[in-house]
């Protein structure tokens, strides 16, 4: 079942891939431009038709009494300017571009790639926890499945409880510090698969161990989705928002449909299993904070 949502998750990458190509070409389709419309460029020919005619009615007229004063003109050398919008890593607003242009735009910020990153491989922790959470429960701690849908049913009421709390404190704290708050509740719970890995069959060091790393990826999972689209969106071009969106689904689907295959497939190789969860959650934490001051964003700006 992982494997065939993995190819429809490949199938939708293509397909997005496809339809932007094909919206470039189709008749009629203008992407948003920062250069002069034509409404702007009719509107500055307009003015200028009418000094003419004004002019050549009353070549010896004094110029304020035309109804277009000189404010029109100033307005219009406004319009005439290019759109000189700044974002945080320096680049410059440009045309809407291709599915490419999108890639490029995201992929060659270092702070997009950590935001990517860093919620790619919490999704796999969750999925990957949710896929060996019932095999751990009945063979290491000898649960009833009334017990381990106990677990799950608390696991979903943590997230429920923990999204409601990012919504209520989402405008009093940056997005960056929940990402840096997802990130170290990522780590913590990685370290605690360690502690499972190591721990015997019913022994407490093994239940103890098991409910933290529960606890603690229901709040890394539930932070960095509170996040991740938006500190993606704040770094890229407003032109490309809706391509960098279509990728950063296919992204997460990818990364929830890995995390169970991974699980499952080193479920008999525990330690191999959390070293590979530790490090990866570790780098992450450490690239967060590497990049923390690089993901304010001024959008005052």
């Amino acid at each position: 079942m992982a494997l065939m949502w993995t190819l429809a998750t490949g199938i939708m990458f293509v397909f997005v891939y496809d339809l932007s190509d094909e919206m470039r070409k189709e008749r009629g389709y203008e992407p948003v431009s920062d250069s002069l419309s034509e409404e702007r460029f009719s509107k500055k020919e307009q003015l200028l038709e009418a000094y003419s005619m004004e002019s050549s009615e009353d070549k010896h007229g004094d110029m304020t009494s035309s109804p277009f004063t000189n404010n029109d003109v100033v307005k219009t050398e406004e319009i005439a300017k290019d759109d000189k919008s700044v974002f945080p890593d320096g680049s410059t607003k440009s045309c809407s571009g291709s599915f490419r242009d999108a890639l490029i735009d995201m992929f060659a910020k270092f702070p997009v790639i950590i935001v990517v990153y860093t919620t790619i491989f919490l999704f796999m922790l969750h999925t990957s926890l949710q896929a060996i959470t019932p095999l751990v429960a009945e063979r290491m701690l000898h649960w009833s499945e009334d017990n381990v849908t106990f677990l799950f049913t608390i696991w979903g009421v943590e997230i429920t409880i923990c999204l409601i709390i990012f919504f209520i404190l989402s405008a009093k704290i940056s997005d960056r510090l929940v990402l840096l708050t997802s990130a170290i509740f990522g780590t913590l719970s990685s370290v605690g698969v360690i502690l499972l890995a190591s721990s015997s069959p019913m022994s407490y060091r093994a239940y103890y161990s098991l409910l933290v790393t529960v606890a603690l990826d229901g709040m890394s999972s539930t932070a960095v989705s509170a996040v991740n689209r938006s500190l993606v969106s704040k770094h890229t071009n407003p032109d490309n928002q809706g391509k960098v969106q279509a990728i950063m689904t296919v992204l997460n689907r990818l990364a929830l449909l890995t995390g169970p295959l991974v699980g499952s497939s080193l479920f008999t190789h525990q330690k191999i299993f959390a070293v590979i969860l530790s490090g990866s959650q570790i780098l992450g934490l450490v690239l967060v904070i590497l990049v923390f001051k690089k993901l304010k964003v001024n959008l005052s700006e």
